[in-house]
C-alpha cells in the first residue's frame, strides 16, 4: 500500500504553487505597470470571471465593487476603512454599546505591551488592512513572533494593488480589543450585510 502523504510530492506541489504564485504576480504587476491599475483591475476581473466586466452600469456584486474602486474618489472611505476612527462613526450612528471593548491602540507594540493589558486571550490587529487579526493567548503564543509580524505590517501600504487609494491615508497603528469568543479562542458567527443604491 502506498504512504497517504509522500514528503517528497507535497514539497514538489508546494514548489509548483509557489512558482505559479510568484508568475501570477509577476505578470499582475507587469500589467499594472504597463498599463496602469483600471486596465489591470479589468484584466483581473476577465481572468478570474471569464468576462469582461460592466464598470459604467455594473450589474453584479463584483462589478459594482469594480465600479467602486474605478469610478469614485470619496474621502470618507479613509476614515471609514481605519479599524481605530470608524468606532467614532459606529458609536454615533449606533451607540457606543455595540463596539467590542478596545483596550488599547499602539504606533508600535512589544511583549510588554500586550501583557499590561492584563488579558488572557484577545485580539490584536492592524487598523490600516485586513486579515491581520490574531487571536492572542498570552499564555501560550508567541508573543515576541506576533508583535514582529503586526510591526511589520505597519510599515505595508494596503490596498495599493487593487487601485484601494483610501488606505494610503490610514495611519497604520496596532490596536487591542478584548476577545469575545468562546473558551476554544473561536471567534463569533460575523454576518455582513451588502446594500446598494440607498436600500
Amino acid at each position: 500500500m502506498p504512504p497517504l502523504y509522500d514528503d517528497n510530492k507535497s514539497e514538489l506541489s508546494s514548489a509548483r504553487g509557489l512558482a505559479v504564485a510568484f508568475r501570477r504576480t509577476v505578470l499582475a504587476d507587469a500589467i499594472r505597470i504597463i498599463f496602469g491599475a483600471p486596465f489591470s483591475l479589468k484584466f483581473r476581473y476577465l481572468y478570474c470571471t471569464g468576462r469582461w466586466p460592466k464598470v459604467s452600469r455594473p450589474e453584479r456584486f463584483t462589478e459594482k465593487i469594480l465600479h467602486r474602486l474605478l469610478c469614485t474618489n470619496d474621502p470618507r472611505f479613509a476614515p471609514l476603512s481605519d479599524k481605530v476612527t470608524v468606532r467614532d462613526y459606529v458609536s454615533s450612528r449606533v451607540g457606543h454599546d455595540v463596539l467590542i471593548p478596545l483596550l488599547g491602540v499602539f504606533e508600535q507594540i512589544t511583549p510588554a505591551d500586550i501583557l499590561a493589558l492584563n488579558e488572557r486571550v484577545l485580539v490584536l490587529k492592524n487598523n490600516h488592512d485586513c486579515g491581520s487579526a490574531s487571536i492572542v493567548d498570552t499564555d501560550e503564543d508567541d508573543l515576541d513572533a506576533v508583535c514582529q509580524r503586526l510591526n511589520a505590517n505597519t510599515h505595508k501600504v494596503y490596498g495599493r494593488n487593487f487601485n484601494e487609494y483610501w488606505y494610503q491615508d490610514i495611519a497604520p497603528r496596532i490596536m487591542a480589543e478584548r476577545f469575545i469568543g468562546d473558551e476554544d479562542r473561536m471567534p463569533p458567527a460575523d454576518y455582513r450585510f451588502n446594500v446598494f443604491n440607498q436600500g
